[in-house]
């Protein structure tokens, strides 16, 4: 069983390599090339092989025009939301802000580019903690520096 995960991980690894695009970038374009807006995962348990004929939904996502994630829930075995999360992009498809609200819990990041499309700032709240990460590129735009702060402590 080890070496079939370490076998998927290794063939996963080298097709993101071989295509140049994450899974999470794949499944945009998909989901915009199909004008998918939602969609629901169902789990269903197997007993002695045999798929059960009822399954429950664990997830609901929508999306926008782009394919781009906008808001995901997901569900207990009963349907109720344990989690929940949002997100928005700019006009450059890059994420500005993020938050996960949970029964444990919330998370929140908000996330500013320069005119490169280079992260600038990371600033929200952790779950504990306020943080700040801060991005300094180069002339070349190669990154150079990161500065990590929370609670305004570097």
């Amino acid at each position: 069983m080890k070496k079939t995960g370490i076998i998927v991980i290794l063939l996963t690894n080298l097709l993101v390599l071989l295509n140049g695009q994450t899974l999470e970038e794949r499944e945009n374009g998909i989901v915009a090339r199909n004008q998918i807006k939602s969609k629901t995962q169902w789990d269903y348990k197997y007993t002695n092989g045999v798929l059960a004929n009822t399954g429950s939904k664990v997830s609901v996502t929508t999306y926008d025009h782009a394919g781009n994630i906008l808001e995901k829930d997901i569900l207990n075995s009963k349907g109720a939301v344990v989690s929940s999360e949002k997100y928005e992009y700019d006009d450059n498809e890059n994420r500005t802000y993020y938050l996960r609200n949970t029964t444990n819990g919330r998370y929140e990041k908000r996330s500013q580019y320069d005119n490169r499309n280079n992260l600038m700032v990371e600033a929200g709240f952790n779950g504990a903690e306020n943080f700040k990460n801060t991005y300094t590129y180069g002339d070349d735009n190669k990154l150079q520096q990161i500065i990590f702060t929370i609670n305004n402590r570097v």
